[in-house]
């Protein structure tokens, strides 16, 4: 029989990195949006035109049970109740810049607008409403 030394390798520390995990100070943490949230307007586009009145509903979430405001483009609107506990405001889409100054009110072109609800908790994404020429 013959003894054979068994050579002796030198112990390496290995650090497994693949199963870190964050911090519970979050720097991988989601951060939840708090404030309103449009999910669609119903319609979402329809014909440019003081002739044509559009009500629109925006439905969503979070939103407040009063005190609205609904930016559509250029225009704001305030103070719009919600209805369906914070799920929907009713309105009708506006057709003319309001007048400023010695600048008349002017009607809002056919184009893609998009539009805001904020509330105390913030304000939304937009989304978009687009007013076609009219007779399309």
């Amino acid at each position: 029989m013959v003894n054979a030394a068994i050579p002796i390798l030198p112990l390496v520390p290995i650090v497994l990195l693949a199963c870190a995990r964050p911090s519970a100070s979050g720097a991988s943490e989601q951060v939840v949006p708090v404030g309103p949230v449009i999910s669609r307007l119903v319609p979402d586009h329809g014909p440019a035109g003081d002739a044509y009145p559009i009500r629109v509903v925006i439905e969503g979430r979070r939103f407040a049970p009063a005190a609205n405001t609904v930016r559509f483009g250029p225009v704001t609107l305030s103070d719009l109740p919600s209805e369906g506990n914070g799920t929907r405001i009713v309105l009708f889409v506006p057709k003319v810049m309001p007048a400023r100054g010695e600048v008349p009110p002017r009607p809002l072109l056919p184009d893609a607008y998009e539009v805001t609800v904020t509330t105390p908790e913030g304000t939304s994404a937009p989304a978009r409403f687009t007013l076609e020429p009219a007779g399309q």
